[in-house]
C-alpha cells in the first residue's frame, strides 16, 4: 500500500522509467550548447534538464556549466 505521493513517485518512476533515462539526461547536459537560441532560451533548457535529472551540485558548478555551453562570443564577453 502507498502511504505518500513520494512513495507512489517512486514506485511509478521505478516501474515506468527506463534505467538509461538519467544517463541519457547526464549525456545531453555535457553537450548541451546554446546553439542558435536565445540566453534565456538554453538557460531554461539547462534548469529543466537539471531538474528532470535530479541534478543538485554547487552553484558555481551550475554556472561553469552554463559559461561552458554558451556561444564563443557571449562566452568572451561574460569573461571579465
Amino acid at each position: 500500500m502507498v502511504d505518500s505521493w513520494n512513495e507512489m513517485k517512486r514506485i511509478m518512476r521505478k516501474r515506468y522509467i527506463p534505467t538509461s533515462y538519467h544517463r541519457k539526461l547526464q549525456l545531453k547536459l555535457q553537450k548541451m550548447t546554446q546553439r542558435n537560441i536565445s540566453v534565456e532560451e538554453y538557460f531554461k533548457e539547462m534548469e529543466v534538464t537539471m531538474i528532470r535529472a535530479g541534478m543538485n551540485e554547487e552553484n558555481e558548478a551550475t554556472m561553469a556549466r552554463i559559461l561552458n555551453g554558451l556561444n564563443h562570443d557571449i562566452r568572451n564577453v561574460l569573461a571579465i
